[in-house]
């Protein structure tokens, strides 16, 4: 969302971007987009991560197991 809204805000205001600039750009944004998917895979099993999660959302953390 925040990618969303900075490309947003980029556009209307017209800056001009060089192309190291924005390469960089791109490059953040996809370092922000990968990173929070290889934290989630492994946060059902991290007792920190699950106690975040639950802190955060008021909702315990479904690992996907049940019975």
């Amino acid at each position: 969302m925040a990618q969303g809204l900075y490309f947003l805000f980029a556009g209307l205001l017209g800056r001009t971007m060089s192309a190291i600039g924005l390469g960089l750009r791109i490059l953040i944004a996809a370092i922000l987009t990968v990173a929070p998917v290889l934290v989630v895979k492994d946060c059902p099993h991290s007792a920190t991560c699950s106690a975040a999660y639950e802190a955060l959302t008021n909702t315990m953390m479904d690992d996907g197991t049940g019975g």
